[in-house]
């Protein structure tokens, strides 16, 4: 398997490195210590990496393959690619996949409190930003 760096270089044509992390809104320091594998990359930015270099839906899937990590939605990922991507932990997990289930079987949205907060129903009820996690 090719790593992070060779298939960017592959795909990364006649562009700078700096052009790039512009157009895919990274920092130049994130972008250089992801080309350099000191970091592991996050999803959201081997995505925007993939748009600002306009790669087809299979180029892109072998860069995420060279980063150990597969396209499909981040509900569809391992517990360890959630926790790698800190995007779902712990107790959290189960809920989410019974929300994305709910709406895909016709809920039209579900919405996740904190019933930490006080009142916290009646905030997202009757206030226009709401502080649940809502799903549609």
């Amino acid at each position: 398997m090719q790593s992070f760096k060779e298939v960017y270089e592959k795909y990364r044509g006649n562009r700078s490195d700096a052009a790039v992390a512009k157009k895919a809104n990274l920092h130049k320091s994130t972008f250089s210590r992801i080309k350099n594998e000191l970091i592991p990359p996050k999803r959201n930015y081997l995505w925007s990496l993939a748009m600002s270099l306009e790669l087809t839906l299979d180029e892109a899937d072998e860069l995420f393959s060279s980063c150990g990590l597969c396209m499909a939605s981040q509900y569809h990922l391992t517990d360890m690619e959630k926790e790698r991507e800190g995007i779902i932990k712990g107790g959290m997990i189960p809920k989410v996949q019974c929300a994305v289930e709910a709406v895909r079987r016709g809920v039209e949205t579900v919405n996740i409190q904190d019933g930490r907060i006080p009142h916290s129903i009646l905030i997202e009820l009757l206030s226009d930003e709401g502080i649940g996690t809502m799903f549609y």
